[in-house]
């Protein structure tokens, strides 16, 4: 194959996050075990979907809702102070899976991140971590 037909390739690949759309699929398939893949996949696919499309669920991910969030950021913050350090934050986003987050969020600089500020972060990084539909 010519470099430049293998560029295009990956090119392609690349601008339509074929390499996360299909690591989501599989994430799922793993961690649900559906007893029917195929319509597994073809409903996550449609929930991608809407989530990319639907305002109401916008910043949700295919994996974890607010609740989700929510509880998380519980666990990190075990004191009840209504804030996680930066060290912390960066663990949730471990966590979670997501690589590609705003390590400077609000609060940083004090070391103290608030609950609102975490749930914003990490329902934008979760969003764009999923987004795999152009």
């Amino acid at each position: 194959m010519s470099t430049s037909r293998q560029e295009k390739i990956e090119r392609y690949l690349s601008e339509n996050k074929i390499a996360e759309l299909i690591s989501n699929i599989t994430t799922a398939l793993v961690y649900k075990r559906p007893d029917d893949p195929k319509a597994f996949i073809v409903n996550f696919l449609e929930k991608l979907k809407k989530l990319r499309e639907d305002e109401e669920t916008y910043g949700e991910s295919a994996f974890f809702d607010e609740h989700n969030l929510v509880a998380l950021f519980g666990l990190m913050d075990v004191t009840g102070q209504g804030f996680i350090t930066k060290s912390q934050y960066t663990q949730a986003f471990k966590a979670l899976g997501v690589s590609d987050f705003n390590e400077h969020p609000l609060g940083h600089d004090l070391d103290k991140i608030s609950k609102n500020a975490f749930l914003r972060e990490a329902k934008n990084a979760l969003r764009k971590s999923t987004s795999t539909f152009s």
